[in-house]
């Protein structure tokens, strides 16, 4: 394992700078409860003590080769097999992985030792976190690989530094969502040895990545494209805030006012980080049901800025406007859309395109050229032959 303190001053460094980077957008960084609460602190720090010192007179051992922070690539975990894989995770992680005979690990440990760390100053315990977790896994069967959505929060921040460039465990960062701005050297996925990337515009946003150390794997999925459409118009709504939020705001409700004549259903889509009081306010219909589920149900008109969710959209062969904001930023969109409505727009325009679509739905035209997507299990199984064999190059040039 590197040098400790070498540990330490890496993981501090990520994770403050990715929340000062948080901060500057003007969400709240993560707070797990223990910030400004001293008497919360000392026994927590108690209870992971006794904790630790439990589970290491377990003498515990993986001696599967893939391991996955929490159950957000469930269909990439069922594509490797249950019977593979150990779990990272938390109480519901633990829930899941009991109902369906998966081996898991709590790493509960990480998350409270890294809050007492990073707001409490209490090095031994987060110390002892770190030896733990390391034995943990480099125990046993040789050459794991830890599949990670992140790199820069508590616990990805923690497993990406540990196993940095180690010669027994190996993180791959899948990525989890669009990527737009490289914070500084901060980017996601600049701390793991291996990226598995939704497109190959998004390498751009890695410092440090290169076609060597990256692999396109797409959306972590099986894509099946329904034959149907329907004639709903999904507004999707953005991570945003101040100004932007409500330049973004002012464009959807006069979408929707646009779209009222027209004989579909207009939905708003809102953000997991947006505020659903704020919108039921000003949209009359609200649709938070699981994205899949309406993705395979039938083809829509989706509409927005640079959501992940619009990029989504288009893959399951939906129709996607894009929009442009204020100050034009639809040709630093990341992902490609059918249709761009540049800032400055009436988006009279919008009502052409969604007549037109739908006169094809009556019609039973197709509304959209489809093209050839591979499934999930052989899009994983290139990119794991191209992470290998990058791994078998840096061992021969060592």
């Amino acid at each position: 394992m590197t040098d400790i303190y070498s540990i330490l001053r890496k993981v501090y460094y990520r994770y403050d700078g990715h929340t000062t980077y948080l901060k500057n957008r003007g969400d709240t960084p993560y707070n797990y409860g223990l910030h400004n609460a001293p008497i919360r602190r000392f026994f927590s720090e108690k209870i992971l003590y006794l904790y630790l010192n439990i589970v290491k007179c377990c003498n515990q051992k993986i001696e599967k080769k893939y391991i996955f922070h929490g159950t957000r690539y469930i269909e990439v975990i069922k594509a490797i097999g249950f019977e593979n894989v150990v779990i990272l995770g938390g109480l519901s992680e633990f829930l899941y992985c009991k109902n369906n005979n998966i081996s898991f690990v709590w790493v509960g440990c990480i998350t409270k030792s890294f809050e007492l760390f990073f707001h409490g100053g209490y090095l031994d315990v987060y110390i002892k976190t770190i030896e733990y977790i390391h034995n943990l896994l480099t125990e046993g069967r040789k050459n794991k690989i830890i599949f990670l959505w992140e790199d820069v929060q508590p616990v990805g921040v923690t497993l990406s530094s540990v196993f940095y460039k180690s010669n027994s465990v190996n993180c791959i960062c899948i990525q989890h969502g669009i990527y737009e701005i490289i914070e500084k050297d901060l980017s996601i996925g600049s701390n793991s040895d291996y990226n598995f990337l939704l497109n190959s515009s998004q390498m751009k946003y890695i410092i440090g990545s290169t076609i060597e150390n990256t692999c396109v794997i797409g959306l972590p999925c099986d894509i099946k494209r329904p034959n149907k459409a329907d004639n709903r118009v999904y507004l999707v709504g953005s991570p945003e805030n101040g100004a932007k939020y409500l330049y973004h705001l002012r464009c959807f409700l006069t979408l929707q006012k646009l779209l009222a004549d027209l004989s579909v259903d207009v939905y708003y889509r809102p953000h997991p980080l947006e505020n659903i009081g704020i919108c039921r306010v000003f949209f009359n219909h609200i649709d938070k049901s699981p994205k899949y589920k309406i993705f395979n149900n039938a083809r829509s008109i989706y509409i927005g800025f640079n959501s992940t969710l619009l990029y989504e959209a288009g893959e399951f062969g939906n129709l996607t406007i894009g929009l442009g904001g204020e100050t034009d930023d639809s040709n630093d969109r990341p992902f490609g859309v059918d249709f761009e409505l540049p800032s400055g727009d009436s988006y009279s325009g919008v009502v052409e395109i969604v007549s037109d679509f739908m006169l094809k739905n009556i019609n039973n035209e197709p509304v959209l050229a489809d093209k050839n997507i591979d499934f999930l299990k052989s899009r994983l199984e290139k990119c794991l032959c191209s992470f290998y064999s990058y791994n078998i190059r840096n061992e021969n040039s060592k």
